[in-house]
């Protein structure tokens, strides 16, 4: 048995090496292949993966990658500030209501509530 794990491991590293693909995190490997974040891959998810990361990264694939994560950072930034608009404005409302400025932010902020 341990014989036949190892020709499927050496037979596996060859199949990487023929791709031109180094595997040298198998997690990272793994989280690639899933997309449909299932927990497994499937052989038709592991071929179509393994023939999207042979070779190098292009430019163009470095500069779509910095477009997609500044696109990311610029929209979370943008419901921070809208969070923020919110919670200032259920303390602003809540300073009217209870005729104090003092109150409990947890018990009258909108943004308190809030499951992420």
């Amino acid at each position: 048995m341990h014989e036949a794990l190892l020709d499927v491991n050496n037979g596996l590293v060859s199949s990487f090496h023929a791709l031109d693909l180094e595997v040298t995190d198998v997690r990272t490997l793994f989280l690639l292949l899933d997309r449909d974040r299932r927990g497994f891959i499937n052989v038709e998810e592991f071929l179509l993966g393994c023939f999207r990361l042979k070779g190098e990264a292009k430019t163009l694939d470095v500069m779509k990658l910095q477009y997609q994560c500044e696109w990311i950072m610029h929209n979370m930034a943008s419901m921070m500030n809208m969070l923020n608009r919110l919670d200032a404005l259920g303390k602003t409302e809540s300073s009217l209501h209870l005729g104090t400025e003092d109150a409990d932010p947890a018990l009258t902020s909108p943004v308190a509530n809030l499951v992420v």
